[in-house]
């Protein structure tokens, strides 16, 4: 049974890198465990590990892996970092710059979802992207978005202008 920290939390990835039903997992925490358990025919020994619970054997594992709170359900996630990184880079980051690109760069905030629905044709799963809501899902894409209050008051989220340098001229995304 190994207790390096380095061991388990390859391990550890390796469970959240399975797929299950077609789709990479993210497990609750218990999901997590019972997983460990049954893959590698040992528990987890959080006390060799310098921690006292998964949670905090996740949190010790820090950018490895993308902690997150079904805002409905209360249950905690955990998926592998770079799986929630390809998925925002791959589906997302395309998703939302087609839209934004649709909508002259701009969206009210409370019809974001809505108009996210009708581009793509479902809804929305923050889940997918290790999100809770889409204040994170702005913050996470910062680098392209920024929500601001239009005249009325109103949250808006714009695409963040760039300057291209060798065309002279803004884009979008």
């Amino acid at each position: 049974m190994s207790t390096d920290p380095e061991v388990v939390y390859r391990e550890i990835q390796a469970i959240l890198g399975t797929f299950y039903s077609g789709m990479p997992l993210s497990a609750n925490c218990s999901v997590l465990e019972r997983s460990y358990r049954i893959k590698f025919k040992r528990s987890l020994d959080y006390q060799c590990l310098g921690v006292r619970n998964l949670n905090e054997l996740v949190d010790k594992m820090g950018k490895m892996v993308v902690k997150f709170q079904n805002l409905e359900s209360k249950k905690e996630y955990v998926m592998s970092a770079p799986l929630v990184e390809t998925r925002r880079n791959v589906y997302l980051k395309r998703d939302v710059q087609e839209l934004f690109n649709r909508h002259c760069g701009e969206i009210k905030f409370d019809s974001f979802e809505d108009f996210y629905k009708e581009h793509v044709g479902y809804e929305l799963d923050y889940h997918f992207y290790g999100l809770t809501d889409l204040d994170r899902l702005c913050e996470v894409l910062k680098d392209n978005l920024e929500v601001e209050l239009d005249r009325s008051g109103e949250k808006v989220i714009k695409a963040v202008k760039c300057y291209n340098l060798r065309k002279r001229k803004h884009w979008m995304l």
